[in-house]
């Protein structure tokens, strides 16, 4: 049988019998499957919203579908079970007048032109419907119930309740129904067929609800003060013919971002979220509660390409209502989810033992807990309580032996949390899991296959008590509490003690200092001043005394940056020298006559480069420079401070720092893409070593009595370029687009940088999309963040056998989005950001020893000084208290610059070339609505990552009142802009980039085109 055709079967099987026990269960063209499921959000999401599907039309952008329903089959041992466990007794009946309501929604049911289904006694309205059937009273009951007879199923209204400890009261306003539960039909304007898209028979429902009702008054959704109707859930009938996956009536939620409202006019809501739900699905209560805890902020917890029938492919299978239900029997959400929703906050521990109990107690239910091997990923430990078959259906968490789609027992279970998947993977759909439940029986690496035995998952002193290993070289299939890169956490997991309400369980975490493990610098309370988050960059810098500066770009909004804060830790204590360059992004350091000197870019109309001095006070702006940049760079050479600007494309200059301004220093050069350039000092004249786009080498750039002279290093451009020197050594590390890494010896030159014929050695070690380069006593020590995985990893080589190279201890943190290393003393220093919003890191490993603070030995051209007397380190300056972070809108790529970048020509060689330069692109369509313009242009996916749109009320787009905004999929082709000035002329235009690692490359603007706000 076909797989359809299997689930069909079992689903009518199940229906009769749970039928019988007057349980309302799924019919078989009602089921969806969890390979459904993943399919329907692929689809709907990566085509439907974005292009328009298997047409290949462009799809409207007013609604952004997000997942659909996955549902567990049954099969003849899941119908003889529930069938004993049928209650024999009266089922009791349900009351709708909810009296505690916080939450609201609204519920719309729709019928397409041509359609009288819904009058007299048809549809909804049916007088002798089957079991199977729903009916207006069925779907109101569905909605608001509650009840106390434990054999009645569970409701929207009491679930929500329930898990979410009575946080979430969620009332479902039903205009359209009477007393006696009858259903006012409200008829679309096109038949079902002429719906190609859920966002038009989502705002023809919205259309007509309002036509239906002029007086409503919409504040009565808004239970969170915010303008928008908390939900709206919109009942299409479909006579019994269930859609099929990738149609417009596929269960799902979707973002609304029209310009529709609901209510009368001065009472009017916004529209932010929708769910749909047909006639047929609405039979099953777990596919209403699915879709709907969506709009609260639930992700979805399977796989895409998952299938129901597989054995594997389940990182949370039974134990979440967001990954599997079975129509009527309905799991809890895990905790994450119910935090997800704002309904719980997890609180994080550190070891020893710990208790949790059970759900409904309003005591602490689970708790998370981390190591220093990663810095954004956590497990969690949660306390399940399992019902059985006497509880009748309305009992969550269901354990019956023998039944699949119910959890395996009461118990602890534990699982990982990579925070970064959220919103990149879309929940579970990404290349790692957003959570993955740990089992036993768990194959492959570092994933897992998600097979074994999820259903037992569960830890209970009745049976498996203990999982994890402290054995740090164990992997998943080993029984091991893993990283979602495979790494070994080293967490050792035992129940001690159980009853009914409560679990008690001992935590062990590993000892860092025993596995060679890397830690966070620390000074000597055991605190860091890195705690707050909001930052997309981070840097070293060696000070004078051998101390270290960190540098940490705030994460920009748009094109505009937000400054930066500097830290400085000299390896037993921490100061924070303040933030600076409020507007400005990027920043980079470097200490010259013993001062830290930092620069930054303001991206604009106008880009300008501002450089500022840390006065050992203070933060002095020093001078200013109109000059484009994707990151200036700063470095010493002869005695002076250089700036080099790569020109965006339009050019590079090198500046020179004069009394209080920035000269240009030699003519400007390369009027192609220059990419990853570093500043050295070869024979006392200042040298840029860069990627050359044009050129397609890397090249050094040396700058003698004001001519430009050129050396090739070797073939293919570098997209970063690292560098380490002192009076004694100068090297270079470069990173080709390709990931590969070579070194170069700089001092083993002549000195004079022109025509030298360079020989890189390159380095035996993973491919990288970045990396950095230090030294430290006779030790070179390359920091690299590998390609794909994203792994940070440091590697380490004598000065005199730098063709052996070995890891330094573990993996230092995963994800790895900047990366940069440095030295005090003996010890080896990461600073790393995990994601582009995250708290940055300063991990450690070695002791720093005691004479570390010493004078910074000078650079090749610099005569030898007497030794300067230590920088006095500030006064300590609390951080301030973490905020939350508001993560960048899916739709939002990372911050990038504003100036045209071209993209490196095309090649048709074997070697890896730059990627072709993006196709240019123009709009489609403009159309006005409230506060509000929607844009559409021509889709253009060849070189192409996404497309960046700028608007304004100035045709010339100056500065205050332009605004960017940024769609990360080549595929999306429309983008709608709210809460802008009412009746006003907007000026627009659009080009598309190219994102190829760290940098971004972009098409010409399109013609500025306008469009008026109503």
């Amino acid at each position: 049988m076909k797989r359809q055709d299997v689930h069909k079967a079992a689903a009518m099987l199940m229906s009769v019998v749970l039928a019988c026990a007057l349980v309302p269960a799924v019919p078989a063209q009602a089921q969806p499957t969890a390979a459904d499921a993943a399919d329907a959000a692929d689809a709907s999401a990566a085509e439907t919203a974005a292009d328009g599907g298997a047409d290949g039309a462009d799809a409207p952008a007013a609604a952004v579908p997000d997942v659909e329903s996955p549902l567990v089959v049954a099969d003849e041992q899941t119908v003889a079970t529930v069938a004993e466990a049928a209650p024999s007794s009266t089922a009791g009946s349900y009351d709708t007048a909810i009296a505690d309501a916080n939450r609201y929604q609204l519920v719309i049911v729709v019928r397409f032109a041509g359609d009288t289904t819904g009058d007299g006694d048809t549809g909804l309205n049916a007088a002798d419907p089957s079991v199977l059937q729903l009916t207006g009273r069925r779907l109101v009951e569905r909605l608001n119930g509650f009840t106390d007879s434990p054999f009645l199923e569970p409701t929207l209204y009491s679930y929500v309740k329930d898990v979410s400890d009575g946080a979430c009261r969620l009332r479902s306003i039903i205009p359209q129904a009477d007393e006696d539960f009858r259903i006012r039909y409200l008829t679309l304007p096109r038949a079902r067929e002429g719906y190609a898209y859920a966002v038009n028979v989502a705002e023809d429902a919205l259309a007509a609800f309002n036509r239906a009702y002029p007086d409503f008054d919409g504040r009565s959704l808004d239970g969170d003060g915010d303008g928008y109707a908390d939900n709206v859930l919109i009942v299409p009938e479909v006579n019994g013919s269930a859609p099929v996956i990738d149609s417009p009536l596929w269960p799902h939620k979707a973002d609304y971002t029209g310009a529709g409202r609901i209510g009368a006019e001065g009472r009017a809501v916004r529209v932010g979220t929708y769910t749909m739900v047909d006639t047929s699905h609405g039979v099953s209560t777990g596919t209403i509660v699915h879709e709907t805890i969506h709009a609260f902020g639930a992700k979805d917890l399977y796989r895409a390409g998952a299938k129901t029938e597989d054995a594997a492919n389940r990182p949370v299978g039974v134990w979440d209502i967001m990954a599997e239900h079975a129509g009527s029997r309905l799991m809890r959400p895990l905790a994450i989810t119910r935090q997800d929703c704002g309904w719980t906050k997890l609180e994080e521990t550190g070891g020893g033992s710990v208790t949790l109990f059970a759900p409904g107690s309003g005591k602490r239910q689970a708790v998370k807990f981390k190591t220093d091997l990663n810095a954004s990923e956590y497990f969690v430990a949660e306390f399940r309580q399992a019902s059985d078959a006497a509880g009748g259906a309305a009992g969550l968490d269901m354990s019956v032996e023998g039944l699949p789609s119910t959890i395996g027992g009461s118990g602890l279970v534990v699982y990982r949390v990579n925070p970064v998947m959220k919103d990149a993977g879309n929940g579970n759909k990404g290349p790692k899991d957003y959570v993955y439940i740990f089992r036993p029986g768990e194959t492959g690496a570092p994933r897992g296959d998600g097979a074994g035995d999820l259903r037992h998952a569960q830890l209970s002193v009745s049976g498996r008590a203990t999982f994890g290993v402290a054995d740090m070289a164990a992997g998943l299939a080993d029984g091991a509490i893993t990283y979602s890169d495979g790494q070994n956490s080293g967490i050792v997991v035992s129940v001690t003690e159980q009853s009914d309400d409560a679990i008690t369980f001992k935590l062990e975490m590993p000892d860092v200092t025993a596995h060679d493990l890397w830690k966070s610098a620390v000074d000597g309370k055991g605190a860091t001043a890195l705690t707050e988050s909001g930052f997309s960059d981070t840097s070293l810098v060696k000070a004078a005394d051998g101390a270290l500066y960190q540098v940490c770009s705030r994460l920009q909004s748009g094109t505009r940056g937000a400054g930066a804060t500097v830290y400085r830790y000299d390896g037993s204590s921490w100061s924070s020298l303040g933030s600076l360059g409020n507007g400005y992004g990027n920043f980079s350091g470097a200490v010259y006559r013993n001062e830290l000197y930092v620069a930054g870019v303001r991206y604009g109309a106008t880009t300008t480069i501002g450089l500022w001095r840390w006065s050992g006070r203070a933060w002095k702006e020093v001078a200013t420079v109109v000059a484009a940049a994707n990151k200036p760079v700063l470095g010493v050479a002869g005695g002076a401070l250089y700036l080099f600007a790569d020109g965006s494309g339009s050019g590079a200059q090198l500046y020179r720092l004069t009394g209080s301004s920035l000269t240009p220093a030699g003519r400007r050069w390369g009027s192609g893409a220059i990419a990853g350039a570093h500043l050295f000092d070869v024979g006392g004249q200042p040298a840029v070593m860069a990627g050359n786009f044009n050129s397609d080498r890397t090249e050094l750039w040396t700058l003698a009595n004001g001519v430009w002279k050129v050396a090739r290093v070797h073939s293919g451009f570098a997209q970063t370029v690292a560098g380490y020197q002192d009076g004694k050594h100068s090297f270079a590390l470069t990173v080709t687009q390709d990931g590969a890494l070579r070194l170069i010896d700089l001092a083993g030159t002549s000195g004079s940088g022109f025509g030298e014929k360079y020989s890189p050695s390159p380095l035996a070690l993973p491919k990288a999309y970045t990396a950095s380069l230090t030294l430290g006593g006779d030790r070179l020590y390359v920091a690299l963040a590998e390609a794909g995985s994203q792994i940070a990893r440091v590697f380490e080589a004598s000065v005199g056998n730098r063709a052996f190279w070995q890891q330094v201890g573990a993996n230092v943190v995963s994800p790895s989005t900047a990366i940069d290393v440095g030295t005090i003393g003996d010890a080896v220093f990461v600073a790393s950001t995990a994601t582009p919003d995250d708290v940055p890191m300063l991990l450690q490993r070695g002791s720093v020893g005691p004479g570390a603070i010493v004078p910074a030995p000078p650079l090749p051209s610099e005569p030898a000084k007497p030794a300067p007397a230590p920088t006095p380190a500030p006064k300590p300056t609390p951080a301030p208290a973490p905020k939350p972070t508001p993560k960048p809108a899916p739709s939002t790529p990372a911050p990038a610059p504003s100036a045209p970048t071209p993209a490196p020509k095309p090649s048709s060689s074997a070697k890896a070339k730059p990627a072709p330069k993006p196709r240019a692109t123009a709009f489609t369509k403009m159309k006005g609505g409230r506060r509000a313009i929607t844009l559409r242009w021509k889709k253009q996916t060849k070189s192409v990552t996404g497309y960046q749109i700028r608007y304004s009320t100035s045709r010339k787009f100056t500065k205050k009142t332009t605004r960017t905004r940024w769609v990360k999929s080549a595929k999306k082709t429309s983008l709608t802009v709210k809460k802008l000035k009412a009746k006003k002329t907007y000026y627009v235009k659009v080009r598309t980039y190219k994102k190829i690692g760290a940098k971004y490359y972009y098409s010409k603007w399109s013609k500025v085109k306008k469009v008026k706000t109503k």
